[in-house]
């Protein structure tokens, strides 16, 4: 019984998740809006495909973000070891001219 639950609030939290990104998208014209509600309230369950196409399409949307975050972090690291490298080469000069003063 805990399995189940635990299964339909992951499924649960994936449509959350698959809806808040669809409340971000640019809104149909009304009258394909009010024709999808209608149809979502006579029908308030999913099959295996409309799953299958939401995991899908989540799955996705977050590769592309685990790849964002990524080439993001490289730039930060890139970044990080040019100032390290500057701030070696600073010290290094700094302990020469303490040496010759």
């Amino acid at each position: 019984l805990l399995r189940a639950n635990k299964k339909l609030q992951q499924e649960n939290d994936l449509f959350q998740a698959h809806l808040s990104r669809l409340q971000e998208l640019p809104l149909e014209d009304d009258s394909h809006a009010k024709s999808r509600k209608r149809k979502v309230r006579e029908r308030l369950t999913l099959n295996i495909d409309e799953c299958l196409d939401i995991a899908s399409s989540e799955f996705e949307t977050l590769q592309k973000e685990v790849e964002r975050t990524r080439q993001n972090s490289e730039k930060l690291v890139d970044t990080l070891k040019a100032v390290l490298e500057e701030t070696d080469i600073r010290i290094a000069d700094l302990k020469k001219d303490a040496y010759e003063f």
